[in-house]
């Protein structure tokens, strides 16, 4: 005998082993598994037209290089048009995810907002530098992104 042909006479007799071993007074059934039943949260899941809810998945990733005061090239953008950027952004319900999660599919943000991603390419101090004092030099990207995040 093969181990496979072995094998299922085996579960076979197993099987007929046990359905012999019910008592008389008791029907020769399997009885089905409990499946346990799906708890379910205190507020109801909105409609999702109702919140504007983005049911193609559509997330915007958007790249920045450098922020600076006197833009040199079309990849550069201004301090004020940064913080403009940002600013009708959060007006319009979009929540900064990660790259990271985005890309695992974890995006866990409030019903009737909108994923978003940042990302800065190059490295430029312009996205992040620290003062003296230990804290994002104003007008880099961080700074203005704390300034935004606080309003």
């Amino acid at each position: 005998m093969t181990d496979t042909r072995l094998r299922r006479t085996a579960l076979a007799c197993l099987l007929l082993l046990v359905a012999g071993c019910a008592p008389p007074d008791r029907p020769r059934t399997v009885a089905a598994a409990r499946v346990p039943t799906p708890r379910t949260s205190a507020s109801p899941t909105p409609d999702p037209a109702t919140v504007g809810a983005n049911e193609l998945g559509d997330v915007p990733v958007l790249m920045y290089h450098r922020i600076v005061a006197r833009p040199k090239s079309v990849y550069d953008r201004t301090p004020v048009d940064f913080r403009a950027e940002l600013e009708r952004l959060a007006k319009e319900h979009y929540v900064p995810v990660t790259a990271s999660d985005y890309t695992a599919g974890r995006i866990d943000i409030p019903a009737g907002t909108h994923p978003v991603v940042l990302t800065f390419d190059d490295g430029d101090p312009s996205q992040f530098t620290l003062t003296a004092a230990g804290v994002p030099a104003s007008d880099t990207a961080v700074a203005i992104l704390q300034d935004v995040a606080h309003a």
